[in-house]
């Protein structure tokens, strides 16, 4: 972990620049055009194999908080992830090509960190792993987001 000291003028000016151009009071910032990639190895749909899996892109929303002691800012964070409640997915299983509704746990969501430090903030990809429940139904095993924090 890096250590950074900012001097208050310095600290005046991330806090502004981190609202700049923001127009919500609550500090909200969306992740918008997110590309998701699914995996679906071993999952079946109504019992047959599946060829490919798409999914349309999908915007979120999340906060962005700031821990700031007397000597400087250690750490600055995107967190409180939230969007859509469930996707639609285009399953192609040979002969069909159907659509499915799966709902999405935010609350339960895998977050990968970046290195890059160059913006903070989630980065607009997420990742979606499937599996089959009990019912053979597919459902959403795990759902990562990427984050780029300080």
């Amino acid at each position: 972990m890096s250590k950074f000291i900012f001097t208050e003028s310095q600290l005046k000016l991330i806090k502004r620049n981190l609202n700049e151009g923001h127009l919500d009071t609550n500090d909200e910032y969306e992740a918008e055009d997110c590309e998701i990639s699914v995996y679906y190895n071993n999952v079946k749909y109504n019992g047959r194999e599946i060829d490919d899996i798409t999914a349309p892109q999908i915007n979120f929303k999340f906060n962005i908080d700031m821990d700031a002691k007397g000597y400087g800012i250690t750490e600055i964070f995107p967190y409180n992830p939230s969007g859509p409640s469930e996707i639609e997915l285009e399953i192609y299983s040979y002969p069909n090509e159907d659509v499915i509704t799966i709902p999405l746990d935010w609350e339960n969501v895998d977050e990968e960190k970046s290195d890059d430090i160059s913006w903070i903030g989630y980065e607009n990809r997420i990742e979606i792993t499937l599996k089959n429940d009990e019912n053979g139904d597919i459902v959403v095993d795990t759902m990562t987001l990427f984050k780029n924090s300080l």
